[in-house]
């Protein structure tokens, strides 16, 4: 005989269902194709458990287990963290060498430290473009990612350090270091001023720079890669005007990059300004003339001004 659900019953049913659907469709929103690469990748807020699953665990269970961490200074590391106030935020692309080189590591030794499971965030970054390196949420924004990997360790809220890309001494060195208030140096410093500066909505000294700007970027080291951010923060992310910014302000400091000359073309040619793009490119292959990268971007820059003006 088959009885009557109960009203109480029913309703728990009927929230029940939806639930474990968004449960579903959350899984399945984390699962994206990547860009750069024929297998899947996760986006968003994950867990270790989702890096033991194929095709992440080929790297991820390897890098953990074949890690050694140092027992002294993971015992170091164990006191350190024993205060509730810490907490850690690892940011990474399951698409990034680097990443898949320290992020099974640094869970490994966060595991060996008896580190909560709760004190700890993993957030996945895209590598699609329009969404480079974003998640949904945008955590990323709020402390100024601008590299994968990054591990940021935050007490009551408050960043006291970050470890990018790769550690300064080892992991387990530099991760103490931080919680001692003793960090070492973050690298890429002038790309880390550059994104504040965006992040802030304030181009003012990127478009216009002065000379006590441009000795500040000297000071922080690294300005040789600000190609990157306007490469791939910016140009990648559809932003070609704020592209050629960056690059504008880089060439001021690198006037002999061909590679530079040969992306502020691009970054032209994809805001519609034919001209600069075709002096630009065409500086990139007076400094290195055998560029085959350079060649197909003059050949594009012609052919697209070719197109317009039959159209005009």
């Amino acid at each position: 005989m088959t009885r009557a659900l109960t009203p109480f019953l029913a309703i728990a049913l009927l929230a029940w269902v939806p639930a474990q659907e968004v449960d579903s469709n959350a899984a399945q929103e984390k699962l994206q194709q990547s860009h750069f690469f024929k297998d899947p990748m996760l986006v968003g807020r994950v867990q270790a458990v989702d890096l033991r699953q194929e095709p992440f665990a080929e790297w991820f269970d390897s890098g953990y287990s074949d890690y050694a961490s140092q027992a002294n200074a993971v015992a170091r590391l164990a006191e350190a963290v024993a205060d509730d106030a810490l907490s850690i935020e690892i940011f990474f692309g399951t698409w990034c060498q680097d990443s898949q080189r320290e992020v099974p590591r640094v869970l490994r030794i966060l595991d060996d430290a008896q580190v909560p499971e709760s004190r700890v965030s993993l957030y996945a970054l895209s590598d699609n473009p329009g969404v480079f390196k974003t998640t949904p949420g945008g955590r990323e924004h709020e402390l100024l990612v601008h590299r994968t990997a990054t591990i940021v360790i935050l007490r009551d809220g408050v960043e006291v350090g970050r470890l990018v890309e790769k550690p300064d001494a080892t992991l387990e060195d530099d991760l103490i270091a931080i919680l001692a208030d003793s960090p070492a140096p973050v690298p890429y410093g002038a790309e880390s001023a550059i994104h504040a500066l965006y992040r802030a909505d304030d181009r003012g000294l990127v478009q216009a720079p002065t000379s006590a700007f441009l000795d500040k970027l000297e000071s922080l080291g690294d300005t040789d890669t600000l190609w990157h951010y306007a490469q791939y923060d910016l140009l990648f992310n559809g932003h070609p005007a704020d592209a050629a910014d960056v690059l504008h302000l880089f060439l001021t400091l690198h006037p002999e990059s061909d590679r530079g000359y040969r992306l502020l073309a691009q970054a032209e040619a994809d805001r519609g300004d034919s001209g600069a793009a075709l002096y630009a490119v065409r500086r990139a292959l007076a400094l290195a003339p055998d560029s085959k990268a350079a060649q197909r971007l003059e050949e594009r820059i012609l052919a697209e001004a070719h197109t317009g003006t039959n159209q005009e």
